[in-house]
């Protein structure tokens, strides 16, 4: 089960990569295998104003989502095509087309520079790294899961690997569970105390079985989110009332949760969750696992688009990246990227854009509501980031 996610993860990367490769070289899209993006009205139109360069040229292979910090630097997961000289603190040439082995990229947009989170400790075979996440402090976080069992048959703890904004090694934390339990991680936030809002599966620990023996009854497992400390240690579920009730619960509890299709850290030690749940609802959680504010998100006006990202702008908005595809006068599929600006306090869309046609599905941050940093590939084939203004 444990590997599950991980697979899971390989087919995500693996069309991610399709998507970025039709917007790098134009290839046409079937029709048959494509959401219609349908008119979408109310919608503001961008203006490239700047272009930043990167001697590098598109992935062979991309993950599906990325990370902003507060200066709409771009965080990426992605194995280059070839050796970069601007690429910093990791062994080149690039040979490994697995995504998930690869180290995690910023492209520092003003600075034009490129820096590498990762060493030695991606490739371990014990381990298979995982997602990762940015907290406001520029840190980077690389959640790494155990690929086998020890010798004792003990499920090894899951690890949080830590890296300092200048892609170096800073800490490793591994993650504790009661005993009799194990904790199979699928996604994870960092709060700027050091506290970390994970979600995964949780079930017992199956007992040991002797050769030829068969188990009794299959191994039960739940979702699961849960605050942890900077130590590892798990401190509380996050429960979601039905009601005015609100707070953390005890560790070993099965607690009612919600789907979600997105997570991004917020400022003053919050984090923004977004659940499919009829409609679209953002849940506001404190660092101690409380839900804080709830509030209901109406994209009626992009159906049939799917939500690729979500990321912070300042303290009070959320910028929500989403793809989806039209047909033209020649009845060819165009793929289609818009945004929307989200307040969070009351879930309503301050703004809605579009991209300009043939950008394709790439991946946005943005410094301010009004200026998105937007990566993708150049007719060439090399990377670059696109500021595009509403102004």
């Amino acid at each position: 089960m444990r590997l599950r996610f991980f697979y899971f993860m390989q087919f995500v990367l693996m069309m991610a990569c399709f998507a970025f490769s039709h917007a790098a070289y134009g290839a046409k899209h079937r029709p048959h295998t494509q959401s219609i993006l349908k008119t979408i009205p109310n919608l503001s139109a961008l203006h490239k104003s700047e272009t930043i360069k990167f001697p590098i040229y598109a992935p062979r292979a991309i993950s599906a989502r990325n990370d902003c910090d507060s200066s709409g630097n771009i965080f990426l997961l992605f194995a280059p095509s070839q050796a970069n000289p601007l690429l910093r603190n990791i062994s080149q040439p690039f040979a490994i087309p697995n995504v998930m082995n690869q180290a995690v990229h910023e492209f520092k947009i003003h600075d034009q520079e490129i820096i590498a989170f990762g060493g030695p400790e991606i490739s371990n075979i014990n381990y298979l790294p995982g997602n990762f996440t940015v907290n406001h402090e520029d840190h980077v976080f690389r959640m790494f899961i155990p690929n086998n069992e020890d010798l004792q048959g003990r499920h090894p703890d899951d690890v949080i690997v830590q890296y300092d904004p200048d892609g170096s090694f800073d800490a490793k934390i591994h993650l504790h569970v009661p005993h009799h339990w194990e904790f199979d991680t699928a996604d994870f936030i960092a709060f700027d105390d050091g506290n970390f809002l994970i979600t995964g599966m949780l079930h017992p620990r199956p007992p040991a079985y002797r050769p030829g023996q068969k188990p009794t009854r299959p191994i039960q497992a739940k979702p699961f989110m849960a605050i942890f400390d900077d130590q590892g240690n798990l401190i509380s579920t996050v429960y979601f009332p039905r009601n005015s009730r609100v707070g953390p619960k005890h560790p070993i509890f099965w607690p009612r949760i919600v789907a979600t299709s997105a997570m991004a850290a917020g400022p003053d030690d919050t984090a923004y969750l977004l659940s499919p749940q009829g409609s679209l609802w953002l849940y506001t959680l404190s660092s101690d696992g409380i839900v804080i504010h709830k509030a209901r998100v109406n994209t009626s006006q992009f159906p049939h688009a799917q939500l690729l990202s979500m990321n912070v702008i300042g303290k009070s908005q959320l910028l929500l990246d989403f793809w989806g595809a039209k047909m033209d006068a020649r009845h060819a599929m165009r793929p289609i990227s818009t945004f929307a600006v989200v307040d969070v306090n009351t879930g309503n869309i301050l703004q809605a854009y579009r991209m300009p046609s043939g950008r394709g599905m790439s991946f946005a941050c943005a410094s301010d509501p009004h200026h998105i940093e937007y990566l993708s590939a150049s007719r060439k084939g090399k990377l670059e980031v696109s500021i595009y203004s509403s102004r």
